[in-house]
């Protein structure tokens, strides 16, 4: 479960067998806006950040929550050497 800027959301966490199929595949990580959950008896977890705006929980049977704690790209964007 991750929350969104209204309402609370839960998505399944295996990816559809057909994914290759799509013209854009679907990927692991999610949107999130302030904390994300997870809950297999007997225990659960949430995470609550700001700043953290993706979240994954990979589809293994210990069933991890991945975090994007730094992303970069190759170019710098809105500058004026790179549109």
């Amino acid at each position: 479960m991750t929350d969104t800027p209204f309402d609370v959301v839960e998505r399944p966490i295996a990816l559809r067998p057909d994914n290759h199929l799509y013209r854009e595949i679907e990927v692991e990580t999610r949107p999130q806006q302030t904390w994300s959950a997870i809950y297999q008896q007997p225990r659960g977890l949430a995470v609550v950040s700001t700043g953290l705006m993706e979240v994954a929980v990979q589809d293994i049977p210990d069933r991890p929550l991945a975090l994007t704690l730094y992303r970069s790209t190759r170019r710098t964007v809105f500058t004026k050497v790179n549109p």
